[in-house]
């Protein structure tokens, strides 16, 4: 079982949150805080997003074109932004064009960028990477943007909501975080990797949903195909008494999952 493989990283392996997300939700946002506090105490290098960082995706993605647009910063690091990347939601129940509806339930609401077969153009962003001045290639490769821009890793980044009851239909507000790495080079010079760091951000998901023609619930567009508003929060700081025992902390976590106790 995937919950039963845990493995000791700095930042909480992806493997690991996904389980706790699907198996054992109450205990996400304490593996949120062992993460943070994680990744302080091997000293690893990590971007946190700055509070009034935004991001806003449509709930679904097709690679026919389903786009994000996002305002990102880090401070010291960088300040990212582009109305236009490639990018989507895991909710592909709310494909309005269709006329789908989503059941009442539970769900694990996602989203990630760059992504998608078919791209034609690579991903792009305006501002500044520790005080150069933009534009800037966050992703491309062959055929998606030209053989001389990096392509592997890339930018990519994802956004986790804890999950969630839509049991009615309104507005819902929803904690989430962000996790990912993002490359860039100016577009000057597409050979030359100028910021190659691991991102990490907490904030909140905002979204509503309404009725359907088929009896369920769609999620509502703000504009566009945009229906979830992913806005960032200050990432906590660690203490000092936290940063010496999550060493221990994580030990008993992964014992504790790896035997069925959660």
């Amino acid at each position: 079982m995937l919950c039963d493989r845990i493995v000791t990283m700095p930042v909480l392996p992806w493997g690991l949150r996904s389980c706790l997300i699907r198996r054992h939700p109450g205990m996400f946002k304490l593996a949120l805080i062992l993460s943070i506090s994680s990744a302080a105490v091997h000293g690893a290098t990590i971007a946190n997003i700055d509070a009034g960082s935004s991001v806003f995706t449509p709930a679904f993605f097709n690679d026919f074109g389903t786009t994000i647009s996002m305002n990102l910063s880090s401070t010291g690091n960088f300040v990212l932004s582009s109305p236009l990347i490639t990018g989507g939601g895991n909710q592909q129940c709310s494909f309005f064009p269709m006329n789908l509806g989503c059941g009442f339930g539970t769900y694990s609401i996602s989203a990630n960028f760059p992504r998608g077969a078919v791209t034609t153009s690579a991903a792009r962003a305006d501002g500044s990477i520790q005080g150069i001045p933009g534009p800037f290639f966050l992703s491309c490769g062959p055929g998606n943007g030209g053989p001389m821009c990096p392509s592997t890793p890339g930018t990519s980044v994802s956004l986790t909501a804890v999950p969630v009851t839509i049991s009615a239909f309104g507005s819902y507000v929803v904690p989430f975080s962000a996790t990912g790495q993002i490359q860039a080079t100016t577009v000057s010079d597409p050979t030359t990797l100028i910021l190659d760091t691991p991102i990490f951000g907490v904030g909140n998901l905002s979204f509503s949903v309404i009725p359907t023609g088929l009896g369920g619930f769609g999620f509502v567009f703000a504009g566009g195909a945009t229906a979830l508003a992913w806005n960032f929060t200050a990432v906590p700081e660690p203490s000092p008494i936290l940063l010496s025992a999550i060493s221990l902390a994580l030990g008993i976590l992964a014992r504790r999952l790896t035997k069925g106790k959660y």
